[in-house]
């Protein structure tokens, strides 16, 4: 799946954990906080973009990834390469540059996060065996009140994805309205978020 036990009794299930991951360039800043549960946040040369944000994964018949784990392992590199699109739409040539920080956890996942000058990603691996289904994710994204969403609506999970975008403040948005992706969050200070997905594989995408 995309970014979340059998030894919850340790001490170190108990005690919140922080890591932070950096992109090249230095401006965006991720801080994961792991505790009694996984939260990220964003900060983009020092000013918040995402609040702390809960993120967890649940697997068919296994205990949700994401509440009370603990870090068995942390590891981070760096990558710096050029990618050559099949199909060439803006540029021939993309550059692919990024900071990452991988948590393995006690429990059987890893969280992998990546920092990229103009971004974020985070990614959910499993240790487990055989194919399992994804019963459920949770990812929040707690943006600044004063954001302005460009909203694609949908009345349904049957989608063609072509929906008319709207344009409204991010808290007239209750929880009985949902909209596919690419969602674009315009945050103050000038700053436009877009949530949206990549690498997918057997897996039936997002709705916000």
């Amino acid at each position: 799946a995309v970014l979340l036990a059998l030894l919850l009794l340790l001490p170190a299930a108990l005690s919140a954990q922080r890591y932070t991951c950096a992109s090249p360039d230095g401006r965006n800043v991720i801080t994961f906080d792991v505790g009694d549960s996984l939260r990220l946040s964003l900060a983009r040369g020092g000013a918040a973009i995402l609040r702390s944000s809960t993120i967890g994964l649940s697997i068919e018949g296994e205990e949700f990834f994401g509440a009370r784990s603990a870090v068995r392992a942390a590891a981070t590199r760096g990558a710096d390469t050029l990618l050559r699109p099949e199909v060439r739409q803006k540029s021939a040539l993309i550059r692919d540059r990024y900071n990452e920080l991988t948590l393995e956890f006690v429990q059987p996942f890893s969280v992998t996060l990546r920092a990229f000058d103009d971004g974020i990603a985070y990614r959910f691996s499993t240790r487990l065996a055989g194919e399992r289904n994804v019963a459920g994710e949770v990812a929040q994204f707690a943006f600044p009140e004063s954001s302005v969403v460009t909203f694609p609506e949908e009345e349904s999970f049957q989608s063609h994805n072509e929906r008319t975008y709207l344009h409204l403040p991010i808290g007239e948005i209750g929880p009985e309205r949902f909209c596919s992706t690419p969602a674009l969050v315009s945050v103050p200070g000038g700053i436009r978020a877009v949530i949206t997905e990549s690498d997918l594989d057997d897996y039936p995408g997002v709705w916000l």
